[in-house]
């Protein structure tokens, strides 16, 4: 019986039943192309194929995906949530998260064959303050030039729409100046945020 693994670089067809009874294939021998890799040599070639095929795979994983969604979105809520609240209580840990996710970000973007991003620090202290008087800022100006005023800041479009829809409560002072001295009216934050306010 021949071995279940194949040395790199070898040109030998090999086929393999899915583990599946409900596949398909009806226990007809599939090539191993049409499993994904369970193992891999050092070169990249498969060493050894999953049990079921791809297709019964990939069916098994939507299944379980629809049985708990709402299982997963919760989860997915309660992780957020914890992030938010000990980022802001924990500034070693947001300095930590941000890097990490800068070099995460960065390696991503260098895997798709695109330029990384350069680092930005932020030029303020992070303040949150009351997006409203932005808010109303942002509003008085055309939708476009808002949407620029986001590409110069380095903040989404989407994000800056929120907070001209009021979707946003709290905002940081740094972004608020920011957007102020690209517009070209910097002196207007004292206005928007006076100190003794």
């Amino acid at each position: 019986m021949p071995s279940a693994t194949v040395e790199p670089g070898s040109l030998r067809e090999r086929t393999k039943v899915c583990g599946n009874q409900d596949c398909p294939s009806r226990g007809r021998p599939l090539p191993w192309s049409a499993f994904y890799a369970h193992g891999k040599w050092p070169d990249g070639t498969m060493r050894r194929p999953q049990a079921k095929c791809k297709r019964c795979s990939n069916a098994h994983r939507a299944q379980w995906a629809r049985e708990n969604k709402a299982k997963t979105q919760a989860a997915r809520k309660r992780y957020w949530q914890h992030v938010r609240e000990r980022m802001a209580t924990d500034p070693e840990f947001a300095a930590e998260y941000r890097e990490e996710k800068h070099f995460y970000n960065a390696d991503y973007r260098r895997r798709c064959g695109k330029k990384p991003r350069p680092r930005r620090s932020s030029r303020s202290p992070r303040v949150l303050v009351d997006a409203g008087p932005f808010a109303e800022w942002l509003r008085a100006r055309d939708g476009g030039d808002a949407v620029e005023i986001a590409k110069g800041v380095g903040t989404w479009a989407v994000t800056v729409r929120n907070i001209m829809d009021g979707k946003v409560s709290r905002v940081k002072i740094s972004t608020v100046d920011a957007a102020l001295t690209f517009a070209g009216e910097p002196h207007r934050l004292d206005e928007l945020y006076p100190l003794n306010g």
